[in-house]
């Protein structure tokens, strides 16, 4: 589950530059290339047993950005960005673990 980002997405940048990155409100679909706004995130994923993966901008690790000025960083959007991190990390998703950031 969701468990810290380095920033609200909505509001701030983490990173500059082209990676890959979880758009919010598209799908959750994972995009390369250079966003405004962006975060760092870190989730828990099962794996058998529970795995910490933090996002490192790469395919298999994405970020997560917003392009939309609509943007809510909230239980669900934070969710939806841990789901789509351990998916693309090879995890299932666990948990929604807390709402830290």
């Amino acid at each position: 589950g969701y468990v810290d980002a380095s920033n609200n997405p909505c509001t701030a940048s983490f990173v500059y530059g082209r990676k890959y990155f979880i758009m919010m409100g598209s799908g959750m679909s994972v995009q390369y290339g250079s966003y405004i706004m962006d975060a760092r995130i870190t989730a828990t994923c099962a794996s058998g047993r529970l795995v910490t993966v933090e996002s490192d901008g790469t395919a298999s690790k994405p970020h997560c950005a917003s392009e939309s000025a609509r943007c809510t960083w909230d239980d669900t959007a934070k969710t939806e960005c841990a789901t789509t991190l351990c998916q693309a990390s090879g995890y299932a998703f666990d948990r929604y673990v807390s709402t830290s950031s």
